[in-house]
């Protein structure tokens, strides 16, 4: 055929589900002349995202099917060895900026059904999810291996907030959830808008953040870091990484998992380092137009994990909502079991499960480790609340994962796990806030 070009891509669009084994063929067959591979996927979706006045699900199906032929394609990788070849590679970097910008679109649209959408994100994750957040920071380089996470910080302002539940209004709470009560906050703070991947959290292993003494402190007393490794209770081997749990768990998108409370609160520590060595600025609009801005290099600032009553504050604000969204539960705002994903999610994807205060993937997805010492309930918490790092006590977990139910997911659900324990469900996410824990960073005891 003369245009075969466009006839493929006019039968693909026509009934993509029929099409899409013999598309993928052509490419395939194609990919010893690589321009006209990427030509075919380009015919395709030929149009950005943006000049599209309103995508179809077609649209969004053949942009997902145009990043899986790219990822057959191994383009990134042909890419970087064109690179060092020194061949020209405009081309094929334009395509592959083009069918990102799709991805990226259909994930904040959000568009297509949550696991068609969650697929189109591990796509994305195999072409490189270049999304504000997700990976690491234009910012220079700090010593030896990878840069510095790119975190997008959501502000908390000071003020209380209704934390726990009451049976009477809820009656499938838990004993551990009550009493409700007014918790004070007198400070205000900023959080990680998700949870800590796995391309920000190999960062760390890859500047030999392991091998840092200062960053491991309770975890030497308790016996479970020494030499670089650390043993948990539940795993055979020490290990200089966090567990691979295998794919979709180690996608670079995906929150990290298979990391103990001491390996989070030492990526907390490093993370705090970097960042004061770099004098890094975090600022944020005020509704004035004015700008705070709080300068890591002057000491006074640090990144750790969030306290318990912290967490709960930015899950449900301030009116004592059930989840990040309202009072019921919703399958297509959050990673649980009902929405039938059954592993990880790469974070962000699920738009309308935003907090009062932005952040996403709050309810559902992984558990997240806060700085907090477990209590069984409410009475009297903020004398008895502990937010001391030494000792082996059990630490509080939030915000549900994929394979627990509607119950679990509530902004109020909590749970529990030693510090020296490892699982697939565990991850965590970080705050930065003026330092009020003062021996939570630095290397001054080295």
């Amino acid at each position: 055929m003369g245009d075969y070009l466009k006839e493929t891509a006019s039968r693909v669009r026509a009934d993509a589900e029929w099409w899409r084994e013999v598309f993928l063929l052509e490419v395939g067959r194609a990919q010893e002349h690589l321009g006209v591979a990427v030509a075919l996927v380009h015919a395709l979706c030929p149009d950005d995202p943006e000049d599209v006045a309103e995508p179809t699900d077609t649209d969004w199906r053949v942009a997902v099917l145009a990043g899986q032929s790219l990822m057959e394609l191994r383009l990134p990788r042909q890419i970087e060895e064109k690179r060092r070849q020194r061949e020209d590679v405009r081309i094929f970097q334009a395509e592959l900026n083009h069918v990102r910008d799709w991805l990226v679109a259909l994930l904040e649209a959000p568009a297509l059904p949550v696991v068609e959408r969650a697929a189109a994100a591990d796509v994305l994750a195999r072409l490189g999810d270049v999304r504000p957040g997700v990976g690491l920071s234009p910012l220079p380089r700090v010593g030896e291996g990878a840069g510095l996470p790119d975190i997008l910080w959501c502000e908390v302002p000071a003020g209380p907030f209704i934390m726990g539940s009451d049976k009477a209004q809820d009656p499938d709470a838990y004993d551990d959830e009550s009493p409700q009560h007014e918790q004070p906050m007198p400070y205000a703070y900023r959080i990680s808008k998700y949870p800590i991947t796995n391309a920000q959290f190999a960062a760390f292993v890859e500047a030999g953040g392991y091998t840092e003494p200062g960053y491991w402190r309770e975890a030497k007393e308790a016996g479970v870091w020494s030499n670089g490794q650390v043993k948990a209770r539940n795993d055979d081997e020490p290990r200089a990484a966090p567990y691979d749990f295998g794919l979709p768990f180690n996608l670079l998108n995906h929150p990290i998992v298979g990391v103990t409370w001491y390996e989070a609160l030492a990526f907390c520590r490093w993370l705090t380092d970097k960042l004061r060595v770099t004098s890094y600025e975090l600022r944020v609009a005020r509704e004035n137009g004015g700008m705070d801005v709080w300068d890591f290099g002057s000491g006074r600032y640090e990144v750790r994990l969030p306290t318990e009553a912290e967490w709960e504050k930015v899950a449900r604000g301030t009116d004592g909502r059930r989840y990040p969204w309202g009072n019921e539960p919703d399958p297509n705002r959050a990673n649980y079991d009902e929405t039938g994903i059954g592993t990880t999610s790469a974070v962000g994807i699920f738009p309308g499960g935003e907090t009062p205060y932005g952040c996403l993937d709050m309810s559902g997805n992984v558990w997240e480790w806060c700085r907090t010492k477990w209590l069984d309930n409410y009475e009297g918490y903020e004398e008895r609340a502990d937010h001391d790092p030494e000792g082996t006590s059990g630490r509080v977990l939030r915000g549900g994962a994929f394979s627990y139910d509607r119950w679990g997911v509530r902004c109020a659900s909590r749970d529990w796990s030693f510090p020296h324990f490892r699982y697939r469900l565990y991850g965590f996410r970080v705050v930065v806030s003026p330092v009020i824990f003062p021996l939570d960073s630095g290397n001054s005891d080295l």
